[in-house]
């Protein structure tokens, strides 16, 4: 677009005549846009010969900024609407009483071109005081402004030319508004045309009915709405539902990636969050102000207060959307920022378990010393005091359990006794009950609906307890046996309670409608009873009991219910030695054992009711777990050989195939599948007392051809102690015993880096997150320390802008994307 020649009305997009702001009086000069290019040129005299490149941006639809020799101008912009007339000769008439001064000005002194006569501009002139523009192209706009405000502002783009008549597209203020386009002989030939409005303050597209917008915004392609939303503080009220309701539908697909019982966990953080609580979680990982307006809009529909709870029943896509989009604004976080919440020093006791509510306010952590307490920290939230709230025990504290609603809590002590404590609504904790067993306390644990309590001791007994509408606890049901009770544990669906028991059987157990718990029937078996759970679905029991033949053999007894309600054994799962696992799939279909006699076992459920065994999974050494992906259709165990191996399930033939091993150089302490299925984490086991420097940890992913292909390898210098998936996948907290602790996180190109390094003066025993994901919590027993860590994102620079310093996340796992990658 250098030559003259390529200037003509034809290649010419748009044109207006620019005068000085605040100047009206000024002689005016001009201002083309070249349509292959966009490209600005501007003319200071009569003639559109004498153009140079500039560069212009626009703020809004009559201002104008240009770079001269002394700075930044501003001017005032006013579009041409017909083009025709700056290539067209004027009559002498019209140009003497146009113009006084006629001569020639020059625009460029290297070009030498000068003004022609023979093609005059009606009423243009050189401005007398500030005749050049700078001739530098590498120009940045006012910091104020983005570049593609001058298509917002300013025009539209058409696909197709329309002809030189003037069309009426709309109106404002009572007066029509007249669309003037450039004229282009040729006819069906996709180009650049700009749509101009001529003397008004509107834009055509502006001017059109809302609903109509939202059409039009429907049919772009979900780069270009974002581009609108964030350059066009005209239409970001209508491209920010659009890109909701697009990613409503992806936050849908998103969400089924999770098992039932990590939707349910989502669901019910989202049922207690209030409007503030989820603005200032939103708030933690993006700037976009008018995202989270939209998300707290469709959150108020749901609250008629914002202390109040919403109920599950109406906010069926609220828990999609919102976890969808602050995993979104993780993922593109470069870094994650760690800013100190809570830091507890345990003067008098060491700290095993530090559990953090869903929305960060409370900290429940136990004890073992001379304290003898369980401790409630209400952290604050500007500094790093807390508020701590006291429950008593006469003996050291073992454990502390929170409900799934975060209102109630569990603990007990050496000294056989039990306390629930729970928040009224006022945010008041108090001791609801204290349940005193005759013997050492072996378990403790609530239904997943928060409703219900049951403990168990080696006195035979298990004691269920209720909470009633009022929030007051009491025991309702005790179950007993004439055995010690090893284990007890509710049902999916809270609607049902197993006990197992040393004295050979495990019991059912269902609530009535009037809150009584009746027994349902027995399960006997051979020997010592040590487990027994339900599967997700709540239609299937997996015991484990002891063998009679071999010390130390055991074997692993699955139940299904029959349609008239009746359990019945449908098979069993013998090892030659000490069961360490035994688990159902998610979907119900498969359970798994992992022996420490080397293998591991998978049974599947068949289309005639029955359990067959699928698969043997055999190992060099003894196997410490086995477990189901969230999807069912992978497992993973891992052995003291040095391997985990992925075990993946073909729909079509219904068999269990081996698909890797993954190795490290020590044994593996423990091999856990993120929440999406995408990534395993395997860790080296190490030694507390002495660690050791070459334990590492090992994260795979699964590409799109369904291979699983090494993602990172971490290896630190005080040897890798333990780590964590988030809520979502997309993160992992890896910590070793110098006391380092760092976030990894995998990027939309499926790449892990590096996006936090916390540093720690001790060596840490753990390093978990929130159940959302916000938070972070480190733990030291030796250091006696535990802290609170706020995880707050940080938004991508612009990569237009980005020669200079670049995001601070270091990729420690991979090599950098390239340019064209990065582009």
């Amino acid at each position: 677009m250098q030559g003259i020649r390529n200037l003509s009305e034809n290649t010419v997009g748009a044109a207006f005549e620019l005068r000085f702001y605040g100047n009206e009086s000024s002689k005016p000069v001009i201002l083309l846009q070249a349509r292959e290019d966009d490209s600005y040129y501007f003319f200071a005299g009569r003639s559109v010969k004498a153009v140079r490149k500039v560069s212009a941006f626009f703020s809004n639809a009559d201002t104008c900024y240009i770079h001269t020799q002394d700075g930044i101008s501003r001017f005032h912009a006013r579009p041409i609407s017909d083009i025709r007339s700056l290539y067209l000769p004027m009559p002498d008439a019209q140009t003497n009483s146009t113009s006084t001064d006629n001569s020639p000005v020059t625009i460029d002194s290297n070009s030498g071109d000068s003004v022609d006569n023979k093609t005059l501009l009606p009423g243009s002139a050189a401005h007398p005081e500030k005749q050049q523009l700078s001739t530098s192209e590498d120009l940045t706009p006012p910091p104020e402004l983005k570049p593609a405000q001058i298509l917002d502002h300013s025009y539209t783009m058409s696909q197709k030319p329309l002809s030189s008549d003037t069309p009426l597209v709309g109106q404002a203020h009572g007066s029509i508004i007249a669309v003037a386009m450039t004229n282009d002989p040729a006819e069906n030939v996709t180009s650049n045309s700009v749509a101009i409005v001529p003397d008004q303050d509107f834009f055509p597209l502006l001017a059109l009915p809302e609903k109509i917008l939202s059409r039009i915004m429907g049919h772009l392609s979900h780069r270009d709405v974002t581009a609108i939303k964030e350059s066009c503080l005209h239409l970001r009220e209508i491209a920010a539902p659009v890109l909701i309701a697009r990613n409503m539908a992806s936050s849908k697909v998103w969400f089924k990636q999770f098992a039932p019982s990590q939707q349910q966990i989502f669901i019910q953080i989202a049922k207690n969050f209030s409007e503030p609580q989820v603005r200032a979680w939103l708030m933690q990982f993006t700037r976009d102000k008018m995202l989270v307006n939209h998300l707290c809009r469709q959150s108020d529909r749901e609250v008629t207060d914002n202390s109040e709870a919403r109920s599950p029943e109406k906010i069926p896509l609220f828990p999609q959307l919102l976890f969808y989009r602050v995993s979104q604004f993780m993922i593109d976080s470069p870094v994650l920022q760690p800013n100190l919440v809570a830091d507890i020093q345990c003067k008098s006791y060491s700290v095993e378990t530090a559990i953090l509510s869903h929305d960060a306010c409370y900290l429940v952590t136990d004890c073992y010393g001379a304290d003898g307490r369980a401790k409630i920290h209400a952290l604050a939230a500007k500094n790093s005091d807390c508020q701590q709230i006291h429950i008593p025990h006469v003996g050291r504290v073992r454990q502390v359990i929170c409900s799934a609603d975060n209102r109630h809590i569990l603990s007990f002590c050496t000294q056989c006794t039990v306390k629930i404590t729970s928040r009224s609504m006022d945010n008041r904790w108090a001791e609801q009950l204290c349940i005193v067993h005759k013997k050492k306390i072996r378990s403790a644990s609530f239904s997943p609906d928060s409703r219900h309590a049951v403990t168990v001791s080696g006195d035979k007994n298990a004691y269920i307890s209720s909470v009633d509408q009022d929030g007051r606890w009491a025991l309702t049901a005790t179950i007993v046996h004439e055995g010690d009770v090893c284990s007890a544990n509710f049902s999916p669906d809270s609607c049902l309670l197993v006990t197992a028991s040393e004295d050979h059987t495990a019991k059912i157990h269902r609530r009535a409608a009037n809150g009584k718990w009746l027994s349902i029937t027995t399960l006997q078996h051979k020997n010592k009873v040590i487990s027994a759970e339900f599967s997700p679905d709540s239609k299937h029991i997996i015991t484990v009991w002891t063998n009679q033949t071999g010390k130390f053999g055991q074997t692993a007894t699955i139940y299904s219910v029959n349609p008239d309600g009746c359990w019945t054994e449908k098979a069993d799962i013998s090892h030659s030695d000490r069961i360490c696992s035994a688990t159902f799939s998610p979907d119900s279909c498969h359970a798994v054992t992992a022996s420490l006699d080397h293998t591991g076992t998978v049974f599947s459920f068949d289309s005639d009711n029955n359990w067959q065994k699928n698969a043997l999974i055999n190992h060099t050494g003894r196997v410490s777990s086995a477990s189901f992906s969230p999807n069912s259709l992978l497992i993973i165990t891992s052995s003291d050989d040095h391997s985990a191996k992925i075990y993946g399930f073909d729909t079509d033939h219904r068999r269990w195939t081996e698909q890797m091993a993954i190795m490290h150089e020590d044994k593996i302490n423990s091999a856990l599948f993120s929440a999406d299925s995408r990534h395993i984490l395997t860790l080296s086991s190490n030694d507390t007392s002495e660690p050791k420097n070459n334990c590492k940890a090992l994260i795979h992913s699964l590409c799109t051809e369904g291979q699983w292909l090494p993602g990172a390898n971490i290896e630190l210098e005080g040897g890798v102690c333990s780590g964590q998936f988030n809520h979502d996948g997309t993160h992992v907290v890896i910590n070793d015993f110098s006391g380092d602790a760092q976030i990894l996180g995998c990027g939309k190109d499926g790449k892990w880096s590096r996006k936090t390094l916390i540093r720690h003066p001790y060596s840490l025993k753990s390093s978990e997150f929130s159940t959302n994901g916000s938070h972070l919590v480190t733990i030291s027993s030796k250091g006696k320390r535990i802290k609170v860590w706020r995880l707050c994102g940080v938004e991508a620079a612009p990569t237009s802008h980005s020669k200079g310093k670049r995001a601070a996340a270091s990729s420690l796992l991979s090599p950098p994307p390239s340019k064209k990658a990065r582009r």
